[in-house]
């Protein structure tokens, strides 16, 4: 008994994914080199400050954060979102906003996006960021300003990792998911989503501008 079945050329099953998407890309010109030799005299008053005053965040091995300048603004620095270098960029971060708002919640209100923070990771050879959440921002932002080769790629912690947990078969790639990046890369990411990086292996630095944001309707100006 011969049978009619013909296997397809590629897979006899697709994956189907009936919510939105958690995580959105895109791409900005962020062209970083007409001010490199600012972001690195920022990084190096931020490793001096985190010496002189203790202070402690997600970075590990050999790498910077600016994040203390949100809060710490008598030690001369703005945070980057208020620095002239952005200004364009902080135009396309609002005209993004709309399709997230309306693929996340079905939202089409008009919504303005408030900066709440902004900072510049530098990782080195070796550095990377610890896993954490931004628990106070509605959406996050990882633009990507200088990525080498082999520097390492974003790693977004499963949101179903306790379920997972009980599975028979499970293993590390199962709750940390890797998004490669490259230079001028915008991740659009839930604050709530545990996230980290890879270490970087590069001989030369990885630069990330991260931002927090808090969307408040335009009409009401009361928080989303």
């Amino acid at each position: 008994m011969t049978s009619d079945f013909m296997y397809p050329s590629e897979s006899l099953i697709e994956g189907i994914d009936a919510f939105p998407a958690y995580i959105y890309k895109s791409k900005f010109n962020f062209k970083f080199n007409t001010f490199r030799n600012k972001v690195e005299q920022y990084i190096s008053d931020v490793r001096k400050l985190r010496i002189e005053r203790d202070y402690k965040d997600p970075e590990q091995g050999d790498a910077a954060t600016g994040v203390h300048y949100n809060y710490d603004k008598d030690q001369g620095w703005e945070p980057p979102h208020k620095w002239e270098e952005f200004s364009e960029f902080k135009t396309f971060i609002q005209a993004c906003i709309p399709e997230i708002l309306f693929e996340w919640y079905g939202y089409r209100n008009p919504c303005e996006a408030l900066i709440d923070g902004s900072w510049i990771n530098e990782h080195k050879k070796g550095g990377w960021t610890e896993s954490h959440h931004h628990q106070n921002a509605n959406i996050s932002i990882a633009a990507y300003l200088d990525v080498p080769p082999n520097s390492g790629n974003f790693l977004v912690e499963n949101p179903l990792k306790g379920f997972k947990s009980s599975e028979p078969l499970s293993d590390e790639n199962l709750i940390w998911g890797p998004i490669d990046v490259n230079t001028n890369d915008v991740l659009f990411f839930p604050g709530w989503m545990t996230h980290k990086t890879e270490k970087n292996k590069s001989d030369d630095s990885r630069y990330v501008l991260s931002i927090n944001l808090n969307l408040k309707h335009k009409d009401k100006g009361d928080p989303f």
